[in-house]
């Protein structure tokens, strides 16, 4: 057993805490690398260990947002645009949400082409919806994914790859997204 202050941590814990870290450190480019160090952000995943966190998901994505709100981590493209962090979840009622994908944008506008290809992902999506957050933990898109899908049908793009892989998905059975209100009666 291995132990970081009073916590201690089994072998199959220390296996959980490694693949955690290789995904973190994975997901930054080598920009990003040079910035910060391994060791940092693998003190942040056992700081969150610590707590009691073991979902490597969640241990790695909120390893890498902690850097993101250190003010000496910058992340800049090669043109110098600074790019902000997306958290992507998937919502069910009653469930716990779900981190799907955690995105570097350089403009807030593509979060919603994101959006629309998570819905493309979820299977029996009718009661869920998405929620992307900024690095700031705010709630910037909260949709649906019937509506998400309605909006890749209605794309006027032409070649749309998302409206293609709608189309797909639709001739091999799948249900075509149907636009549904629910009002809370007073």
């Amino acid at each position: 057993m291995n132990s970081v202050g009073n916590t201690s941590f089994d072998p199959e814990n220390l296996i959980l805490l490694r693949a955690a870290l290789a995904e973190a450190w994975s997901s930054l480019r080598p920009e990003q690398q040079e910035l910060t160090s391994k060791s940092v952000v693998g003190q942040t995943i056992l700081h969150l260990a610590a707590q009691g966190e073991r979902d490597p998901v969640r241990l790695c994505t909120h390893a890498l947002l902690a850097r993101l709100n250190d003010e000496h981590f910058q992340i800049s493209k090669n043109d110098g645009r600074c790019m902000s962090v997306f958290t992507f979840e998937i919502v069910r009622q009653g469930e716990t949400p779900v981190i799907a994908d955690v995105l570097w944008l350089s403009d807030e506008r593509a979060v919603w082409c994101h959006a629309e290809a998570l819905a493309l992902r979820i299977q029996n999506g009718d009661d869920a919806f998405i929620r992307v957050k900024n690095s700031g933990g705010e709630t910037v898109v909260r949709a649906g994914v019937p509506a998400a899908l309605a909006t890749i049908e209605k794309c006027s793009w032409a070649d749309c790859p998302l409206k293609r892989k709608l189309k797909r998905r639709a001739s091999a059975g799948a249900p075509r997204p149907i636009l549904v209100f629910r009002c809370k009666s007073p």
